[in-house]
């Protein structure tokens, strides 16, 4: 009725302001999403996130906002759906070019694996029952890859080595044993950088004639813990096991980008290889 119950303020930091992502994400009903902050995802602990909205024009309709966490399958494993501030500034209030800092405390369950998951925000339109789209035509924004990083492993290799993939990936020991059925190998990789692609490792077991016997191709941890999510000289124990007859065997390894295919090279003149593979040494299986 035009009586006025309230007033809105600008947010302020004491200090220095926080540096928030840029998001580049415009809604239909004039509502943008410009940049946001995300803390560290870790199983069992609550996520904190802000998101930076700013209305381009004045908003005619009240929405909520939702953010959810994505594991690899799209599958919602947290969310949350909610009036802004939880209904005591809606967006009908907002000023045009107002910048509003939106801050939840996302639940994490405590089971949640170690890999990549994605983050993704939107807005809802209760009285249509439909998110609302964006101007590209997507009905979320994707923030970003967020990861439970694995927990530490105690294992030390057999054998220690400092093999150089493509300055990305670090062979830093491995441990090759026959099993039963075949072999088992257990490889320690180290990252020399944080690859923005991701990778897969292939392990080939030739005979004396020079034919691949056996392989396995597979991203680390069976596509659980990709390359794209790894941090800087973070280490990772990849358990490999292959069938293989009797006989005597080379067993080699390597890296190839999962897209193109291309292999890493080995960046070492003592090592160095035409195929882009790294013979770990022969084996004898009973």
């Amino acid at each position: 009725n035009g009586v006025l119950v309230a007033n809105a303020f600008s947010a302020r930091w004491q200090g220095v302001a926080p540096q928030a992502t840029p998001v580049r994400a415009s809604f239909v009903n004039g509502l943008d999403l410009i940049g946001y902050q995300a803390g560290e995802l870790v199983s069992g602990q609550p996520l904190s996130l802000t998101l930076y909205w700013q209305p381009s024009g004045k908003i005619q309709d009240d929405v909520e906002v939702f953010v959810q966490l994505l594991d690899k399958n799209q599958q919602a494993v947290a969310g949350i759906h909610s009036w802004p501030l939880h209904g005591a500034y809606r967006i009908r209030a907002w000023h045009p070019d107002e910048i509003m800092p939106l801050t939840y405390s996302l639940p994490i369950p405590s089971d949640l694996l170690p890999g990549p998951y994605r983050l993704i925000a939107g807005a809802f339109d209760l009285t249509q029952h439909r998110r609302i789209p964006l101007r590209t035509g997507e009905d979320q924004q994707v923030l970003a890859t967020l990861k439970v990083a694995l927990p530490p492993d105690d294992r030390m290799p057999k054998i220690t080595s400092a093999v150089n993939f493509g300055d990305r990936i670090e062979l830093s020991g491995y441990t090759l044993s026959p099993t039963a059925d075949g072999l088992g190998l257990t490889l320690f990789w180290k990252a020399l950088d944080s690859p923005s692609a991701d990778y897969t490792s292939f392990v080939h077991v030739v005979n004396a004639g020079g034919e691949i016997v056996a392989q396995s191709d597979a991203q680390p941890l069976q596509g659980q813990y990709p390359t794209s999510i790894w941090s800087l000289g973070e280490t990772v124990v990849d358990d490999k096991a292959l069938t293989v007859p009797p006989g005597v065997y080379q067993v080699y390894v390597g890296w190839y980008r999962t897209d193109t295919q291309e292999r890493l090279p080995l960046v070492s003149t003592e090592e160095d290889s035409a195929d882009a593979r790294y013979l770990l040494g022969a084996l004898t299986l009973p």
